[in-house]
């Protein structure tokens, strides 16, 4: 037992070796953020979170060695085998900040006596005096003594407290640190909520500068892409894709009543959507659908993507949009989401892929640098076939993860204007409420329950079959097929017919029109009743459901006539 104590003791005074910084300074550092649910955090004796210098100045490689540390970060435990690998080749100017990272790694786990380090943050700290600060962030369930000797747990506040009594000694970006501290535990909260089963449609929105695309996330949930739930089934039915596939022309085609109902679920969410996210009236019906494929996060998890117009999709940097002004969104850069995503739903996969990825790239820097060491010719040949066997397994990777980078093809479909892989939010609309045919009286025939078009309340569905009576070189039989809900008014019908038509006989200036100008007339035998444009038709009564409707323009010659007589 004394033996064990004494072990122990040693093990801790080695550990203390490991100095930690008291002031950041322009340089590279590597800092460590470990805390619990009782709003402690792992400190060392001066009151600092525990951080080390990785390098004293601002290598130009900075961003892409850190994008390298975040597969690094998803296997912690390899961390001594690349360091070894690496040093190799430390002279080299591509190797030098990421062995010195690794370094700086393996000096914290042997401080704090974990491999695990915890996830890194999805973006350094910054201050004014060019220092980057790297954070790792882990929740602990218990305050397990202090494997050092220099560290210790302490509350945050005393921290805060500490850097405001030291505020002139204090660097600034240490201050930032330390007040950074609230949102990095936040963040790293946030990150790791995950979504219950079900089907979920995503809005896809993304700022392009000059080397950076960042998509918007929710603050709160920042593994997804702002979104609304559909159901909790995640599978989407052959029939249901096909829907959304389909051609808009092929309007003679009927749609069946789960369609119906899918159709009509998704108009209905995306219409409250993009209301949520602050998007016009005017906006909305621009959308479009993104049907190439449905986005699988986890077998229990799905996505449908939700695109704006083309023009809209992607925002330069400093361009205004509701999104960018509301502070419940912020700005991910596309790999680090990508990351922070599969990491939450994919995790050994995330795993096993960054491990390989790691280490072959650890391994290409070490092939050039031999390629620049190469003398003789025997040399060069080995170093050459080394170098094609690495690529080759890289480009194997990357063949395999390639089908995980689904955001980049759906950002790239929305950009170019490829419509064979999107739906319309209109067409949607279209489809939800009409199909046009050419035979058919008016009748009522409810179905069972499905939400409205216009996200009310759920209503019953019916059928009405309405005749487009405003243009004369129209075939008199010509009628257009509906399924509507009950809280569906006149003008709601009066526009579904007109776009359908219009449609289907590519008239431009009648689909540019002012629905306003159109009405809705009920007709049997002589007697004809013009409907107000907040009637709901499927409300009408004996024995005007024996009869039939049409679409007539109110400036026709019994328009003063109609108006006599309106419901």
């Amino acid at each position: 037992q004394t033996s064990r104590k004494v072990q122990r003791t040693l093990s801790r005074i080695f550990r203390s070796s490991v100095k930690f910084v008291k002031n950041i300074r322009r340089g590279v550092y590597f800092a460590l953020l470990f805390y619990s649910a009782e709003g402690i955090v792992l400190s060392t004796v001066d009151d600092q979170l525990p951080i080390v210098e990785v390098d004293d100045g601002y290598p130009s490689s900075l961003m892409a060695d850190f994008q390298w540390l975040l597969k690094v970060g998803c296997t912690w435990e390899d961390i001594q085998l690349l360091q070894k690998e690496s040093s190799k080749a430390s002279s080299s100017s591509s190797a030098h900040l990421r062995h010195k990272l690794m370094a700086a790694v393996d000096a914290m786990q042997s401080a704090v006596g974990l491999k695990d380090l915890g996830q890194l943050h999805y973006e350094p700290i910054r201050d004014t005096q060019n220092s980057v600060v790297i954070v790792t962030v882990s929740c602990v369930t218990e305050c397990h003594s202090c494997p050092s000797v220099s560290l210790r747990w302490a509350k945050i506040g005393k921290l805060t407290k500490k850097q405001l009594a030291n505020s002139e000694e204090s660097s600034v970006g240490m201050k930032q640190v330390v007040a950074a501290i609230p949102q990095l535990i936040a963040f790293n909260q946030n990150r790791q909520c995950n979504l219950s089963r079900g089907l979920y449609l995503g809005y896809l929105k993304l700022e392009a500068s000059v080397d950076l695309l960042q998509v918007v996330v929710p603050l709160d949930m920042p593994s997804v892409l702002p979104h609304v739930k559909l159901r909790d089934n995640p599978n989407v039915s052959k029939e249901e894709w096909l829907c959304l596939k389909s051609d808009e022309k092929q309007t003679d085609s009927k749609l069946s009543l789960a369609c119906v109902e899918f159709v009509q679920l998704l108009y209905s969410k995306a219409k409250e959507l993009t209301t949520k996210l602050g998007v016009s009236d005017d906006d909305i019906e621009k959308h479009h659908v993104y049907n190439a494929e449905v986005v699988e996060l986890s077998p229990a998890v799905a996505f449908i993507l939700l695109l704006p117009s083309s023009d809209k999709i992607c925002t330069v940097l400093g361009q205004s949009s509701p999104m960018k002004q509301d502070t419940s969104f912020t700005m991910l850069p596309l790999p680090l989401f990508e990351m922070i995503q599969w990491q939450t739903y994919q995790s050994e996969l995330i795993r096993l892929y960054c491990r390989a990825s790691a280490t072959l790239d650890i391994d290409q820097l070490l092939v050039q640098h031999c390629m620049r060491e190469a003398f003789s010719e025997d040399e060069i040949k080995t170093a050459r076939a080394r170098q094609e066997h690495i690529s080759f397994y890289l480009k194997c990777i990357e063949d395999v993860w390639r089908g995980m980078h689904w955001m980049a093809e759906a950002v790239q479909c929305g950009r170019d204007h490829q419509i064979s892989a999107l739906c319309s939010v209109a067409s949607l609309r279209e489809q939800a409420i009409a199909r046009v045919s050419c035979d058919g009286e008016l009748s009522h025939k409810t179905k069972r329950r499905l939400p409205s078009l216009d996200g009310f309340p759920s209503s019953e569905l019916g059928e009405l079959r309405v005749y487009p009576a405003y243009d004369p070189t129209l075939d008199p039989n010509t009628s257009v097929k509906l399924h509507v809900g009950y809280d569906a008014t006149a003008v709601d019908i009066v526009r579904a017919v007109v776009e359908r038509m219009s449609q289907d006989n590519e008239d431009t200036m009648t689909s540019s029109c002012n629905f306003r100008e159109f009405c809705l007339v009920a007709v049997i035998g002589s007697s004809e009743r013009w409907l107000r444009n907040d009637f709901c038709p499927l409300q009408l009564q004996n024995p005007w459901t024996k009869g039939r409707l049409f679409v007539m323009k109110e400036s026709q010659q019994y328009s003063d006539k109609m108006h006599s007589t309106f419901v």
